[in-house]
């Protein structure tokens, strides 16, 4: 009889104990009790947990705990009793917080439990059925769950995870065993390649050169002793021009009547460029030889290979020299 009292007070109680202060949430409250007398238990769940979550009132909580209940949802009915009695005795409700724990008292007896246990601890382990974990207190603990079927996953990091089916009846007590779970290994993609050893019976002296003009450039005695010489015959043709051009002024001006009286000191200033036009060109033209030559008959040796030979016991080199 007072267990069908405490039930008659979680659905019925009056605006003024169970409706919250929020405009909002007490429009949902309204909603859930009239969708519970319609008998959409579901929806009603649905508004009073609305209702809970813009106002935290032990009132609405107890309806949602008798919506639960009624659903099935018996491990979770228990929960929600003793947390609305917990909240009413902070709230000073007595008789409120005297039926809540008398409905939770009611339905511990019926409350399937699951006790996890791990064959092999490994570090961040963890299970869960669906959005509620089994280990959350530490493995080997009673955990209430609701009857019904359950997916259960076992998830560790850097392991595979481990799934099974799960059938718990009212008033069940059942001790899941967790396997070992499997080491999570590098997939081909992310897996580390070995570095490649070449044959250590072949040892090469040299790297190959690179070719033509990129090896050209690499040789920088080469290089360097050409772009000189390249440069100091652009200067003898410079000294030529300036030559040519102080020997057409020299005409123009003592072609003329009464000539030039400086004759002498341009046509000295004309040979003095001459020659330093033609110094140019040798040395340019030395320098660009000399370039040449170094490059093609000491910078293009093949390179010595040295290789150790197991039949002979010994090593071979070959190459030019």
């Amino acid at each position: 009889m007072r267990l069908f009292f405490a039930a008659v007070v979680a659905v019925a109680l009056p605006a003024s104990l169970a409706r919250a202060v929020s405009p909002a949430a007490d429009a949902k409250f309204q909603e859930g009790r009239r969708l519970m007398a319609a008998g959409n238990t579901a929806e009603a769940c649905a508004r009073f947990a609305e209702s809970y979550q813009l106002e935290a009132s032990s009132g609405t909580l107890l309806n949602l705990a008798l919506c639960h209940e009624k659903e099935g949802k018996i491990a979770t009915a228990w929960a929600e009793y003793r947390n609305a009695a917990r909240a009413a005795q902070e709230q000073g409700r007595k008789d409120r917080a005297a039926a809540a724990y008398e409905k939770a008292a009611a339905l511990d007896a019926k409350v399937p439990r699951v006790i996890a246990v791990a064959a092999k601890q490994v570090a961040g382990l963890a299970v869960t059925a669906e959005a509620r974990s089994l280990t959350e207190g530490g493995f080997g603990i009673a955990v209430p769950i609701d009857p019904g079927v359950h997916v259960v996953t076992a998830t560790a990091p850097h392991h595979k995870p481990w799934t099974t089916t799960l059938q718990m009846a009212e008033g069940e007590q059942r001790t899941l065993e967790i396997p070992a779970l499997e080491e999570e290994f590098p997939t081909a993609a992310t897996a580390v390649v070995p570095k490649r050893w070449d044959d250590p019976l072949t040892i090469s002296a040299t790297r190959p050169a690179p070719s033509g003009w990129s090896r050209f450039r690499a040789s920088s005695f080469d290089f360097y002793t050409a772009v000189a010489g390249g440069t100091v015959l652009v200067a003898g043709v410079v000294a030529y021009g300036i030559a040519l051009a102080k020997l057409s002024a020299a005409k123009d001006a003592c072609n003329q009547s009464p000539g030039c009286l400086d004759r002498d000191a341009r046509v000295s200033s004309i040979n003095t460029w001459k020659n330093i036009a033609i110094g140019s060109w040798i040395a340019g033209g030395a320098a660009i030889a000399v370039s040449g030559l170094h490059y093609r008959f000491w910078t293009l040796k093949r390179p010595v290979d040295v290789a150790f030979d197991p039949s002979t016991g010994g090593f071979l080199l070959r190459g030019t020299f």
